[in-house]
């Protein structure tokens, strides 16, 4: 009685918790936004860049998206492929509180959960922009 009562009580954290696809994650929270859909096949990375204008001097926010297809490779394991990724990319959920990407190009890092508002807001002000600029432009302010 008393395991069947513990897991009547746990199911639901442990669904909620494994919900890849409810969850930002990022190294600082800030300008990188990762979002992982494995049930769309798809992830995208949101960075937000301040640059600065070389003829008023003044600071600008840009943005870029780079998007791609999310392959399942292992129980907790999923592929990234991208046409602009070269090499084999990987993220591994092992462990919901602390996801390690791993690329050939770039090495690992360590990602963890952002904070959802913030997150959803940088992802609001990126589609914003690219309503107006492309989405890997550099020098375009949608201001």
């Amino acid at each position: 009685m008393k395991t069947v009562l513990a897991f009547i009580i746990l199911v639901p954290s442990i669904c909620l918790g494994q919900n890849i696809s409810s969850i930002y994650w990022s190294y600082g929270c800030d300008g990188y936004i990762y979002h992982f859909s494995p049930e769309e096949d798809k992830y995208q990375i949101y960075t937000k860049l301040q640059v600065k204008d070389k003829k008023s001097g003044d600071y600008y926010n840009s943005y870029q998206m780079t998007e791609g297809q999310l392959v399942k490779s292992g129980k907790d394991t999923y592929s990234l492929i991208n046409k602009d990724m070269p090499g084999k990319a990987t993220i591994d959920f092992s462990d919901m509180e602390l996801a390690v990407l791993s690329s050939d190009q770039y090495g690992q890092a360590r990602l963890w959960p952002c904070d959802k508002e913030k997150a959803e807001l940088l992802i609001k002000e990126a589609n914003a922009h690219f309503k107006v600029c492309d989405k890997n432009t550099l020098n375009c302010t949608s201001l």
